[in-house]
């Protein structure tokens, strides 16, 4: 009986709390749904289908890359794994969002560049929104700035020239380029993480990662997830 008395009087307290930190926004849960709730960060669940796959193949505190991260937290795809003692990249191109990732996201190595295998010349549109993303010039500008490889931004990385665990790429219709800048012979992503926005999007995806030994394994909403069938000693 004092042990149900506490956990009722436990359960209050942490709904009390929590309607504290949402702004007043009721939560009105009991123990059971407490104990089963599971955290997610990402906006479809992504973090934790990654989570999954880590699991499942055995991988506890890996590395991650995170190109396009956005926010260190809002609809992160890396903020769970960072809680489990995962470190990794996290790629952008606003530098007002890698100062953020680099003020709460310290154990991280933070960049801001725009990444393509197209050396170019970007300028970033939508700045701020989710869907951010950057336009190649034709010509260099004196307000754009250039574009640079994955390998070339990992190299200047402390993972440099090693395997990484998981790489997620969200990068507004400029993801298969972004997917073709990285070695995938020298990083060799255990799983990763790339956004289709359609058929042709996705199947372009599949036709570059499907011969370099990769399946699809997993598909949320506009995300597909690939895994390594070659993996390599980590």
């Amino acid at each position: 009986m004092l042990k149900f008395l506490i956990a009722q009087a436990c359960t209050s307290l942490a709904n009390l709390l929590l309607e504290r930190l949402r702004n007043k926004v009721p939560v009105g849960m009991n123990r059971e749904e407490f104990r089963l709730c599971v955290l997610s960060f990402s906006q479809f669940g992504e973090d934790l289908a990654a989570l999954r796959l880590a699991q499942n193949m055995g991988i506890d505190h890996g590395i991650y890359v995170d190109v396009g991260a956005f926010h260190p937290i809002h609809l992160s795809n890396t903020l769970l794994l960072y809680k489990k003692r995962w470190r990794g990249v996290n790629i952008d191109t606003n530098p007002q969002k890698i100062d953020l990732f680099n003020k709460l996201r310290p154990g991280d190595c933070n960049v801001c560049a725009a990444i393509s295998d197209i050396p170019a010349f970007y300028k970033t549109q939508n700045a701020g929104r989710t869907t951010e993303t950057i336009s190649i010039l034709e010509h260099p500008s004196a307000t754009g700035a250039r574009t640079q490889t994955l390998d070339q931004v990992l190299a200047r990385s402390p993972f440099a020239n090693q395997p990484i665990d998981y790489l997620n790429i969200d990068c507004e219709k400029h993801d298969i380029h972004v997917l073709k800048s990285v070695s995938l012979e020298t990083y060799r992503p255990a799983f990763l993480s790339i956004e289709a926005l359609d058929f042709a999007a996705e199947q372009e995806i599949r036709q570059y990662l499907e011969p370099k030994g990769y399946s699809l394994c997993e598909k949320i909403h506009w995300t597909l997830f690939f895994k390594s069938l070659q993996r390599s000693s980590r």
